[in-house]
């Protein structure tokens, strides 16, 4: 395994021993006192969080619950020597990792938890772009529940997907906006369109790209033949970002049951189509107020 970062938040006197061990089992470890100065630090390359209960300003479940937000594939762990059932927050995730510091050899099973929970994320998790931090802010403004319960937003995005699937001639056409953990849409052409889970859709990977992003084989491609696509019999794919303020909300996207011609013009339409959705969007989310 490459040399693992993990962000390690603990005031006590008790780190600099843990640290030490962590980084002498091949780990980089970046070493804060507070979960202010820890969610500076943390980026798209830190792998895992690793936090004392008890910090001078706030408490670790509520660093793990930002850290969720922003950094769903990131490994979490509270280790501290606070009972469970004594964490009390209102901003509580689920913890998926709790190790008692006060048990013999807690910072060896530290090291273990470290390695097989990083292991089993590195062969299941989806990638972020590298602004991952910056592009969930933008997504935030854009109040996206508030614009799903307004019916002249709604219309507007059902219009041009309607336009897009006649234009392409394919059964499907749907803009989505992607926040930490899942896809949802703001309008679908061709399917219903309920709100998916990060990892099984194929925009994840679009929001990476540039420019057009086509998926050939949509059955063929390891990445994605066990996705919701199966169900809708999907074999090609085509999708662009949708960007506001140079961060990447969300996407415009084709897909068909049968493979489909694709050149240059219809890239550029498709981009246009994408750009138009930006402008809906911008406009009817309240992006700038």
């Amino acid at each position: 395994m490459d040399e693992a970062t993990v962000v390690y938040v603990d005031p006590t006197g008790e780190a600099d021993e843990a640290v030490a061990a962590l980084r002498r089992a091949g780990f980089a470890v970046d070493h804060h006192t507070t979960a202010g100065d820890a969610r500076s630090a943390l980026d798209a390359t830190t792998d895992a969080v690793v936090t004392e209960h008890d910090l001078p300003d706030g408490d670790g479940l509520s660093l793990l619950g930002a850290v969720r937000r922003r950094h769903p594939d990131a490994v979490c762990v509270v280790f501290t020597e606070t009972a469970l059932d004594e964490m009390t927050t209102a901003d509580a995730p689920t913890v998926p990792n709790y190790l008692d510091r006060g048990r013999e050899a807690a910072t060896d099973r530290l090291i273990g938890l470290l390695r097989e929970s990083i292991r089993r994320r590195s062969h299941t998790a989806y990638p972020l772009p590298t602004d991952e931090e910056s592009r969930l802010d933008a997504v935030e403004r854009l109040a996206l529940e508030t614009m799903l319960d307004d019916p002249t937003a709604v219309e507007c995005f059902d219009r041009l997907t309607e336009l897009a699937a006649a234009r392409f001639g394919v059964a499907y056409a749907f803009v989505g906006v992607l926040d930490a953990h899942t896809e949802q849409f703001l309008a679908c052409h061709g399917f219903g369109g309920e709100p998916t889970p990060r990892e099984e859709t194929i925009c994840t990977y679009t929001l990476r790209e540039d420019d057009v992003f086509v998926v050939e084989d949509v059955p063929g491609d390891p990445r994605f033949h066990d996705g919701p696509y199966d169900d809708l019999g999907v074999e090609w794919y085509a999708g662009t970002r949708i960007e506001l303020d140079g961060r990447a909300v969300g996407t415009f996207c084709l897909a068909h049951d049968d493979p489909v011609a694709f050149d240059a013009e219809d890239r550029r339409h498709l981009r246009l189509f994408a750009e138009e959705a930006t402008d809906q969007l911008r406009y009817r989310s309240g992006f700038d107020d």
